[in-house]
C-alpha cells in the first residue's frame, strides 16, 4: 500500500522506534494483538497539513484498496 501512496508520509511503525519489528507500545497498550499490529500505518501530519490533502490522501486508499 505505501508504494502507491506518492506524495504521502506515511510508514509501517512507530516514528520513534525507526527499524524495529515489534509494534508500537502505543498500540500494545491499546491491547492490539503483534498480529494486527503489523499491519498498521502511520500517517504523519504537519501543522500545515490541510483537509484538502487529507481528503486527498483517503480518496487514494479507496482506490488502492478497491484496486488490489
Amino acid at each position: 500500500m505505501l508504494n502507491y501512496l506518492e506524495d504521502t508520509a506515511a510508514s509501517t511503525g512507530s516514528a520513534c522506534h525507526s527499524g524495529m519489528t515489534s509494534i508500537s507500545p502505543v498500540l500494545g497498550a491499546m491491547g492490539v494483538t503483534e498480529e494486527v499490529g503489523r499491519g498498521t500505518v502511520r500517517f504523519s501530519l504537519g501543522r500545515y497539513t490541510t483537509r484538502e490533502e487529507i481528503d486527498t490522501v483517503i480518496t487514494n486508499l479507496k482506490k488502492i484498496i478497491v484496486s488490489n
